[in-house]
């Protein structure tokens, strides 16, 4: 019976050791077919990746010209089917990486992206910054004289009307020549300067010019320095630096706009309309962003005013007015807008809202009410150091596996 016992005991023993072995060989299959899954899973990956950034090359490339379709390719142990699609301007690119698995299932990657074309800046002059001189409310490389009722202020927007000290903004005015005033009556809520002495008395030079904000009690007329202001008087120069750096649309001879004008511009990329000749304004209506850019003069002899700008985050012009000629804003009249002409330029009594620039001299008689809204820098890029480019920029991305799908 010893034996017996002893026997029966070996046995269970025996059975004990074959249970405790098959136990860990069950789990290490188990182990290396998971291991083996998220190497393919790894791997599929960067077989996807390559057919994406393949098609990614393409896409940036040939942009909206891109071929569309269902195009197929192999790297290392995988295969990759990439898929490439336009909807208006738009273009979605999908790729699958495929690795095979020894039990005959498949590892699947999927990489998508959609991009949209737009028009961006580039070059090495920031998109958001104002060159020196559209900081400015006004201001001329040559003379400026300001004789009259001349009314200048900071439009505030919360209120439609000029500020009084509320927002720490000037309507700031300067000259490279001389800076004279003519009369008692002016009303000029900034600094003047000039870079020539002013002939005009020291106590008429102090009752034109009362900061709006000045909180260093600096004095409100003063001598300074030079400032940069482009000249676009060599049509060869305006040819090549000036349009041959934007996307433009052209038109010949003279144009007169009247009525509403939508052109679908945006802030990011305004519609920029290149007039050879002059450009007459008859009471029109402009919405969006846009920019005019005149190979002749300007005459403002009805409103120009703006509509809906799409951009509300502050408050700025939305349309610019550039001209090589001169430029003259009729007496009663409302013009809203960044204005640079390379000539002279006259305001005989009309409300500007917005920065008034000139190459030349500026004269402003009669009534004349300017009120400053800061320039955009978006409609600055005619005076920047770069160009207009054609992008493909990201809308959407997102990649996922067959295990992140299917994690059983």
């Amino acid at each position: 019976m010893g034996k017996a016992l002893l026997l029966m005991a070996a046995s269970v023993m025996v059975a004990g050791g074959i249970l405790l072995y098959s136990g860990p060989t069950s789990a290490s299959i188990e182990s290396e077919h998971r291991a083996a899954e998220h190497g393919a899973q790894s791997l599929a990956r960067e077989v996807a990746m390559t057919g994406y950034n393949w098609a990614v090359q393409r896409v940036q490339k040939e942009l909206l010209a891109v071929a569309t379709g269902d195009f197929e390719g192999s790297y290392l142990d995988g295969a990759y089917d990439v898929s490439i699609t336009r909807d208006g301007d738009l273009v979605s690119v999908v790729s699958v990486g495929t690795v095979p698995l020894a039990d005959g299932s498949e590892a699947t990657h999927t990489v998508e992206a959609t991009f949209e074309y737009k028009i961006a800046w580039r070059g090495p002059s920031a998109d958001d910054a104002l060159p020196e001189f559209l900081e400015f409310g006004t201001i001329a490389e040559d003379d400026i004289s300001l004789q009259g009722n001349v009314q200048a202020c900071v439009f505030n927007p919360s209120t439609a009307a000029c500020d009084n000290g509320t927002l720490e903004l000037n309507h700031n005015i300067h000259s490279n020549g001389e800076l004279t005033v003519g009369g008692n009556s002016g009303n000029w809520k900034g600094f003047g300067s000039s870079v020539v002495a002013s002939s005009s008395q020291p106590g008429k030079l102090n009752n034109w010019f009362n900061p709006n904000h000045n909180p260093g009690a600096a004095p409100d007329y003063a001598q300074a320095s030079y400032v940069n202001l482009p000249d676009w008087s060599d049509p060869t120069y305006f040819q090549n630096e000036i349009l041959g750096k934007m996307w433009v649309d052209h038109s010949t001879g003279d144009v007169s706009l009247n009525g509403t004008l939508d052109m679908g511009g945006t802030r990011e990329d305004p519609f920029v309309w290149h007039v050879n000749g002059n450009l007459t304004t008859n009471n029109v209506t402009i919405d969006g962003y846009m920019i005019f850019l005149v190979d002749g003069d300007l005459n403002f002899s009805g409103n120009a005013l703006v509509g809906e700008s799409g951009y509300s985050e502050k408050d700025e012009s939305s349309v610019a007015y550039y001209s090589t000629g001169n430029a003259v804003i009729a007496g009663n009249r409302q013009v809203w807008g960044q204005v640079f002409t390379s000539g002279h330029i006259s305001n005989g009594g009309a409300q500007v809202y917005g920065t008034v620039t000139s190459s030349g001299t500026a004269s402003f008689s009669g009534n004349p009410d300017v009120r400053y809204r800061m320039a955009s820098p978006k409609l600055a890029r005619p005076f920047k150091e770069g160009h207009e480019g054609e992008i493909m920029d990201f809308v959407r991305y997102e990649e996922f596996g067959s295990l992140d799908r299917d994690p059983s």
